[in-house]
């Protein structure tokens, strides 16, 4: 199998240097340390010639593919025309135009982080990245802190279990009635989204995991001088930003935190997801 590393941000260098270590026939291009030469037409051929190819993730900006270190641009259109029937794309956040394309030109998409092995073990570097930023922006230590995690989805289960063995006080809110009884079952205060308001004085530090309007303008206005808000979610996020600008709430939209905060262990888990589905082939 021949593999091309495409795209990306620092995980696709080390994804890269993983597969060669383990012996397999692969090529990088357009990553923050590429091998191939640096032009459309030489990415576009190895692109037809590679039996897998691995996308960043995100995978494109619109109809743009996410390549942040290649000096030229290439379009989704460049890379579906130049691959072949029955060739493998991965990548994450696969968006329309993406999944036209690829079905258009007979190519099998994955995206990545509709695999759930994938989205649970992203959730680990997420959650410490999200601590970092934390830590560097709060006057306080965690340790006593009131903390708020909104969403106790993969990522909100992980960050309330680091909160919580840092000392925090972890206030967790959910829809699912099962998923208040979990937040309560592992020594968590539990809050329903009706009832946020009636906490939010009191919290230090929010993070938001969750891609919906969780926190607008009359929520945002009962935050403490001095919050704290990290929003882990994509989009349509869960903050009101201009509300938080004229309350004056620090706001942190923090996307994309595995390739940041740990791309080398985020490069590993893309190496393992891809590697099972090859067995399930």
């Amino acid at each position: 199998m021949n593999y091309l590393v495409l795209g990306g941000d620092a995980r696709s260098a080390y994804l890269y240097d993983l597969l060669l270590n383990d012996g397999y026939s692969v090529e990088q291009a357009g990553c923050s340390r590429s091998v191939l030469s640096e032009d459309v037409k030489t990415i576009c051929a190895a692109a037809k010639a590679a039996d897998i190819i691995i996308g960043p993730i995100p995978f494109s900006k619109g109809h743009i593919l996410n390549m942040p270190y290649f000096k030229e641009t290439i379009t989704l259109a460049d890379l579906f025309s130049a691959m072949r029937p029955g060739q493998i794309l991965t990548g994450g956040r696969f968006n329309s135009d993406a999944l036209r394309l690829a079905e258009k030109n007979g190519i099998t998409a994955i995206d990545l982080l509709d695999r759930e092995e994938m989205a649970v073990l992203n959730a680990i570097p997420t959650a410490e990245g999200a601590l970092q930023i934390a830590m560097e922006s709060s006057v306080k230590t965690i340790h006593s802190s009131n903390v708020l995690v909104a969403g106790f989805g993969r990522i909100g289960k992980i960050l309330s279990k680091f909160l919580y063995g840092l000392g925090a006080n972890v206030y967790a809110s959910a829809r699912k009635y099962e998923d208040l009884s979990q937040i309560r079952a592992y020594g968590y205060h539990a809050v329903s989204y009706p009832n946020l308001n009636e906490i939010l004085p009191n919290i230090d530090i929010i993070f938001n995991t969750v891609p919906f309007a969780v926190f607008e303008e009359s929520s945002i206005l009962c935050m403490k001088k001095g919050v704290i808000a990290i929003d882990l979610a994509s989009k349509p996020f869960g903050f009101d930003d201009q509300a938080c600008s004229k309350a004056g709430v620090k706001l942190i939209f923090a996307p994309s935190l595995p390739g940041k905060a740990a791309p080398y262990t985020a490069a590993s888990y893309i190496k393992e997801t891809i590697e099972n589905l090859k067995l399930e082939e």
